[in-house]
């Protein structure tokens, strides 16, 4: 009797904790950033490599930028912080952080390389 009655409540905690998942599941949207790498002379540099390092687990991704000097980065966590950076002939841009403050789901984020 007593097993019966523990094995229920077990199957009811887990049947509400399951109910929670499938509500925060539905309720998530990955967010996105996109954008144009520039050298110091404003024009739109192919091939450079984007970095997006994720400040909770360090993870790095990487970009490289097409014609136009485009870029994007897809199904990123909305509860995380992201910092972005750009190299091209061993010239770096300044870092620039996506915020999981920022209530976009789609960022545009340009990244312009230091001179020389």
């Amino acid at each position: 009797m007593k097993f019966k009655l523990i094995l229920t409540q077990l199957v009811a905690v887990v049947m509400a904790c399951a109910g929670l998942w499938a509500q925060d599941y539905e309720d998530y949207e990955p967010r996105s950033v996109a954008g144009i790498v520039i050298d110091s002379s404003n024009r739109p540099v192919d091939g450079a490599v984007v970095q997006l390092k994720n400040q909770r687990t360090l993870e790095f991704r990487s970009y490289i930028t097409q014609q136009g000097g485009k870029y994007h980065f897809f199904r990123l966590d909305a509860n995380v912080d992201y910092e972005l950076r750009a190299i091209h002939n061993s010239v770096w841009s300044g870092k620039k952080k996506l915020s999981l403050f920022s209530s976009k789901k789609q960022k545009t984020i340009n990244l312009k390389l230091k001179s020389p």
